[in-house]
C-alpha cells in the first residue's frame, strides 16, 4: 500500500511545487520523472504480482524433481504392500479363494459368475471381496444373489472400481479373468455398506 502512496504524493510535489512548476528548464525532467511516479500505483502491483509469480515458479523448478522422486518412492512403496497384502490374504484364507469365470455389466451393475468349490459352500447374500492378483488392489466388494450348479452369481454392492467397471461396460460380458480372485468373507469381518 505505501510503495503506491508514496510515488503518488511525490508525482504531485513535481508537478506542482512552486519551485518545479514555474521553471521551464525543469520541464522534461519533470515528465520524466513525475509521469512513472503518478502511475505507480498501477504498475507496482502488478510488479509485485510478476516477482512473486516468477520466484514461486522458480522454487517449484528447482524442487520438482526431488518432488518427483519421493511420489514415486512412495508409489512404488505402496505398490509393494498391496501385492504383499494381497499375498498375504490368499495364503491365510486359500480356501476362501474363488476363481471368477465371467463379468457381466448389466442394468446399471456389474455381475460375476464365480466357480463352485467343494470345500466350501457359499449361501445366498454372502460376501466377497475382488482383488487384482498382480497388484493386490482392491476391484470391489460383491454379495452373492443367485446360485446355480456350477457358479455363483455375485452383484457388486461396493467399492466397484469404476476404471474396471468402465471397461467391463465397454467390452459387454468378459469370459476368464486370470488377474482376478474373489475372496470369500464371512458376515462381520468386512463393512461396506
Amino acid at each position: 500500500m505505501w510503495l503506491t502512496f508514496i510515488p503518488f504524493v511525490l508525482s504531485f510535489v513535481v508537478f506542482f511545487y512552486p519551485m518545479f512548476a514555474e521553471d521551464n528548464r525543469y520541464e522534461e525532467i519533470r515528465f520524466a520523472i513525475g509521469l512513472p511516479l503518478l502511475f505507480a500505483p498501477l504498475y507496482i502491483p502488478i510488479i509485485v504480482w510478476l516477482w512473486k509469480s516468477v520466484g514461486v515458479g522458480v522454487r517449484r523448478i528447482l524442487h520438482y524433481p526431488q518432488s518427483r522422486l519421493q511420489a514415486d518412492n512412495a508409489n512404488h512403496e505402496l505398490f509393494l504392500v498391496k501385492q504383499e497384502f494381497y499375498r498375504f490374504v490368499i495364503n491365510t484364507r486359500e480356501k476362501n479363494v474363488f476363481e471368477i469365470e465371467k463379468v457381466d455389466y448389466h442394468q446399471n451393475k456389474i455381475f460375476i459368475a464365480v466357480s463352485r468349490k467343494k470345500a466350501l459352500e457359499l449361501k445366498l447374500h454372502d460376501k466377497l471381496v475382488v482383488v487384482h492378483r498382480g497388484d493386490g488392489l482392491l476391484m470391489g466388494f460383491f454379495r452373492i444373489v443367485d446360485i446355480r450348479e456350477n457358479e455363483y452369481y455375485a452383484q457388486g454392492v461396493g467399492n466397484v472400481d469404476p476404471v474396471w467397471s468402465g471397461y467391463v461396460r465397454e467390452r459387454g460380458e468378459i469370459s476368464i479373468n486370470p488377474f482376478l480372485a474373489a475372496v470369500y468373507e464371512p458376515y462381520g469381518e468386512i463393512n461396506y455398506e
